[in-house]
């Protein structure tokens, strides 16, 4: 079996195969290259706008989300404000009440020990 080196085989005109190849990728090259250029502009630009859009939309929702936390966090603050002031009025209420039954307490210490039993109780 031979081989055939592509640098000695010839074509019709007596040319080396080689340098036909050559020849063709250079005119391919300088050709029909050119034409695909702007497909491949065209793409990349496609890709590029589709990246920008996304990202656009993308920071638009993360700032959405991000003010509907700032809501919230202004809700929950404002409602730990509103527990924290009726735990004050609680504290207060439940003291004022505490202050009440001792002065009842020793009221009713006192009346014990001026009338002393119960005169309806008998012995």
């Amino acid at each position: 079996m031979t081989t055939i080196n592509p640098e000695q085989a010839t074509d019709e005109t007596g040319k080396p195969a080689a340098r036909f190849e050559a020849e063709i990728k250079e005119f391919v090259r300088k050709d029909i290259a050119p034409w695909q250029w702007p497909v491949r502009d065209l793409a990349i630009d496609n890709v590029n706008s589709l990246i920008g859009r996304v990202a656009v939309q993308s920071g638009n929702e993360i700032g959405q989300l991000i003010a509907e936390l700032e809501g919230v966090r202004d809700i929950i603050r404002d409602e730990a404000l509103r527990v924290q002031y009726e735990l004050l009025n609680y504290a207060e209420m439940n003291q004022t009440a505490r202050s009440s039954m001792k002065t009842i307490e020793e009221s009713v210490a006192m009346w014990k020990t001026t009338i002393g039993p119960y005169p309806f109780v008998q012995p």
